[in-house]
């Protein structure tokens, strides 16, 4: 879904109902407006994700996706996040995907207002409006984070409560509650799967898109790209320059760039937008979203079918990597119907070792 563009009223009443005033715009060493301390944002490296068989196996040289979070004052950001993409010697190559604080936050740790011990109760009663018949208690002492609203840091208490049996779903959230004001401010729940809108099989047949639930990919926060198990999945672009240094080795300066645009939620959901593909424009759109993740759902659910129907106990690459809207930037044979090839093909390459060889399977753009 698009995000929405708030207005700076809008914004100040949302956060003021968390008992916070909206200060002036973050920067890398600006003034607290409460605390009178200097501002730091810290960015610090939360996990590596593998991108192919070479990196899995400790091989040098293959590419990575680093997740990183953000401190100010010390303490985590929740909800504030980088997702970058580095070379072997740790360098950045680019930022995938940022969300990082647009303001000040009012409040320094200093400045806590309700106790932990507060906070808590606070958990556990809003636990019990939610339905819930026993919420135990928590796992945990609470712990002192800034939890992001709106571009806001608010002070918050981080509070885990453990795993529920007692509703119609099980359950195990965290739960953050206002240092400020003791409202609890957000909920987040650890037990669920990624899920996604996807066509079951192809939308001539099967029209209706349906929700599903992806296997293989262990993804619980935003900003994860769709690295699973077995199966790592990539979109194909040609708004970035071909160089030599930082992409590729099979790459082709006459093709398109590989690049991972498909990203998880808060929920840890990869909900993109489910094209219409009555019109031709939306179904040969080279950059859509929906090819890196449809490409991804079918290719898993053929290796869980194989394993699990089948018998097999193996296949050919530990890791299969998919390139979707696979194209290039000369002019196609088919022009004017399209300005860019190949089309509806899609070719097995029978490659396992994506930084030197190639990807595993190439879908043509529209295919």
């Amino acid at each position: 879904m698009p995000r929405a563009n708030h207005s700076p009223r809008v914004v100040a009443a949302l956060v003021a109902l968390c008992g916070l005033s909206v200060a002036a715009p973050a920067h890398a060493a600006g003034a607290d407006a409460s605390a009178g301390l200097p501002l730091t944002v810290q960015r610090e490296r939360v996990r590596a994700i593998p991108l192919d068989r070479a990196r899995l196996t400790g091989r040098t040289g293959a590419p990575q996706i680093e997740q990183r979070g953000f401190r100010i004052h010390g303490l985590p950001v929740r909800g504030a996040f980088e997702t970058v993409s580095v070379d072997d010697e740790g360098r950045d190559l680019k930022v995938l995907r940022s969300v990082a604080p647009e303001r000040d936050p009012q409040l320094a740790p200093k400045d806590v207002r309700v106790a932990a011990s507060v906070a808590v109760a606070r958990a556990i009663e809003h636990r019990k409006t939610q339905g819930s018949k026993d919420p135990g208690v928590p796992r945990s002492a609470p712990e002192m984070v800034y939890l992001m609203i709106l571009g806001t840091p608010v002070l918050c208490w981080e509070v885990d409560m453990p795993l529920d049996l007692s509703g119609d779903e099980p359950s195990a959230p965290t739960v953050y509650v206002s240092a400020a004001t003791g409202r609890v401010l957000h909920e987040r729940e650890h037990v669920f799967a990624s899920k996604a809108k996807v066509f079951p099989a192809n939308p001539a047949s099967t029209p209706e898109a349906i929700e599903v639930t992806l296997s293989g990919i262990d993804a619980t926060e935003a900003g994860l790209p769709l690295v699973g198990e077995r199966i790592v999945s990539y979109g194909c672009t040609l708004d970035i320059p071909y160089d030599e240094e930082t992409q590729p080795g099979w790459l082709d300066e006459d093709e398109c760039v590989p690049i991972q645009r498909a990203f998880s939620d808060d929920a840890g959901d990869f909900f993109v937008e489910v094209p219409d593909v009555r019109y031709w424009y939306v179904h040969t759109d080279g950059d859509d979203l929906y090819g890196e993740l449809s490409m991804y759902y079918h290719a898993e659910r053929i290796l869980h079918t194989a394993q699990t129907e089948f018998g097999v106990v193996g296949f050919r690459c530990e890791t299969s990597t998919m390139l979707a809207n696979m194209r290039y930037r000369t002019i196609a044979v088919s022009y004017p119907d399209l300005d860019f090839g190949p089309l509806n093909n899609a070719y097995w390459t029978s490659k396992c070792d994506y930084d030197e060889e190639g990807p595993t399977m190439l879908f043509g753009q529209g295919s």
